[in-house]
């Protein structure tokens, strides 16, 4: 698993090596104090001034460089995390911005903001800390060993013994859990039940039997908690005697070994201190692992929403011919075709209206049209040499226009760059004068800025058309949820956009009709074409009033 995470993209591996070069360096420190100290109580034994003061400059030296490293390995570090987190959220980010997105904006957000904060945490400083932990106990056994390797032996082994105890009890714990649990759940259900049955117990008089039911399961509920803490009582006796006995027992063997004159007092101290920086190390690598192994879903389900689209818009330029044309095209995404037997062709420098109930299909028409969606069968055919040239001619006001909590030169832009004239004269002709001031464009809007109503955010759509002057504009339902005269004033607007247009309406007026050159009537998965004059037929639809 780890040789799989190393190979993932947002490992940065120059910033890991770097990271790991001082990790090494700061492992040290299981050595470099126990020899010091070790080479001082020496020293000291045989009185001599010279070897005390070498081994303490030794030990200082040491700890001078291991403390540097350490600050580098924590910098080298946050610079990883850094790119990890920038990696994976600038991946996740693309995912929801891609034109042929798959996964809904707030599961991208959630992991963006949740899940990747989460293997920051748990995958890449886990992952450095439990390679550090190894490091650190793998310097501490060498050196140790150099020493004396039977006493050696006895301080790593027996201080592993109090580790056992937690692995031997821990289906005991989690039975005991479980069982807790459940009761629990029985006595949240009771209580809960009771409170919501208050007016029905008291009516019928059965107060004290609810009492007495709800004490027999509380009482059964407590037993369970109990038994947990006298089983982690237990627990921490045993692991703290086995810790006991696995710190003194070889300590009192290494005093035998000094007796007989195979080891000094400073070697066993050093070995004594030593074997403290690898018992704890390991235990920590192993928790470290855990953390990896949990991060493993996320890091999936991430890899996952991220991978590259298995197809790119099913759009094919045609060069001349209309704007945009659909041969057959069924849309299916699961079981259930939203649209079938689609037959259109919009013809350039025409007004045309997509009319239909909600649910009908009207966006995923839109979407099919603009490359959003990608047909299961059949042909969308555009007029232009290329499909990035057809789509760098689409303009789009959208039902719930969008507003950024920037500037609102930056909200008719996007970030291009636009003359200031011409932000002035497309706030100007879509109706917007009072906002078409050098100040205004500068006034934030959006969070902690200026509020528009929504009759302004519609214009200020209109007027992000007007700017960037593409062919084909798009107007999804551009007078909904506006009053009587601020409709009037957005539709004024709308009927002088240049170029070709498609609007997208829930329901228009009968008379409306006569403002389009087609209208497109979509329902129970099929489009069907209306002339202006068909008012019959449009009546007949229901969608007209």
């Amino acid at each position: 698993m780890i040789k799989a995470l190393l190979q993932k993209p947002f490992i940065n591996k120059r910033l890991l090596a770097l990271t790991l070069l001082f990790a090494a360096l700061t492992a040290l420190e299981g050595v470099v104090t126990p020899y010091a100290l070790g080479g001082v109580t020496d020293a000291i034994t045989h009185r001599s001034m010279s070897g005390v003061i070498r081994a303490a400059l030794i030990g200082a030296i040491g700890l001078i460089v291991i403390r540097v490293a350490f600050f580098l390995m924590t910098y080298f570090m946050a610079k990883l995390r850094q790119a990890a987190t920038t990696t994976l959220r600038q991946q996740l980010l693309e995912a929801g911005l891609a034109r042929t997105a798959r996964t809904e904006s707030a599961t991208l957000l959630a992991k963006m903001f949740g899940d990747v904060k989460q293997i920051e945490q748990s995958a890449v400083i886990g992952l450095v800390y439990m390679l550090y932990s190894l490091l650190l106990a793998t310097a501490a056994t060498l050196y140790i060993f150099s020493i004396n390797w039977q006493v050696a032996t006895l301080f790593i082994l027996f201080p592993f013994l109090s580790l056992t105890i937690p692995l031997l009890t821990k289906k005991p714990v989690k039975r005991a859990s479980q069982l807790w649990s459940t009761r629990n759940a029985s006595y949240t259900t009771a209580v809960t039940e009771a409170f919501q049955a208050r007016r029905l117990i008291l009516v019928y008089g059965r107060q004290p039997y609810f009492l007495a039911r709800s004490r027999q399961v509380l009482d059964a509920e407590q037993t369970a908690s109990v038994r947990i803490s006298v089983m982690q009582a237990v627990i921490t006796f045993f692991s703290a005697t086995l810790e006991l006995i696995g710190m003194y027992l070889p300590f009192v063997v290494g005093a035998v070994f000094v007796l007989r004159g195979q080891l000094t007092v400073g070697a066993l101290l050093s070995v004594f201190l030593a074997s403290d920086r690898i018992v704890s190390p390991v235990a920590s690598s192993i928790n470290y692992y855990g953390q990896l192994v949990a991060a493993q879903p996320l890091i999936d389900e991430i890899a996952t929403l991220t991978a590259p689209a298995a197809t790119e818009p099913a759009l094919q330029a045609v060069g001349a011919g209309p704007v945009v044309a659909l041969q057959n095209v069924r849309y299916q995404p699961a079981d259930r075709a939203i649209l079938t037997g689609v037959n259109l062709a919009i013809q350039p420098h025409t007004r045309t209206l997509v009319v239909g109930n909600s649910g009908a299909g009207k966006s995923t028409l839109i979407d099919l049209m603009v490359g959003l969606a990608n047909p299961a069968a059949g042909t969308v055919a555009v007029a232009a040499a290329s499909v990035p040239a057809y789509l760098a001619q689409i303009a789009y006001v959208a039902q719930a226009p969008r507003v950024f909590s920037e500037s609102l030169a930056f909200n008719l832009t996007l970030g291009e760059n636009a003359d200031e004239p011409a932000l002035l004269a497309a706030l100007r002709q879509a109706g917007l004068a009072e906002l078409a001031t050098a100040a205004q464009l500068h006034e934030r809007l959006g969070e902690g800025g200026r509020q528009l109503s929504g009759g302004e955010l519609k214009k200020l759509d209109i007027a992000r058309a007007l700017l960037h002057q593409r062919a084909l504009t798009i107007i999804d339902e551009g007078l909904s949820g506006l009053d009587a005269k601020s409709a009037a004033s957005v539709s004024a607007v709308i009927r002088q956009l240049p170029g070709t247009i498609i609007e997208v309406e829930h329901r228009v007026p009968l008379a409306a009709m006569a403002d389009y050159d087609q209208i497109l009537v979509v329902a129970d998965g099929h489009v069907t074409a209306l002339a202006p004059d068909q008012t019959a037929a449009a009546v007949a639809t229901g969608l007209f009033i």
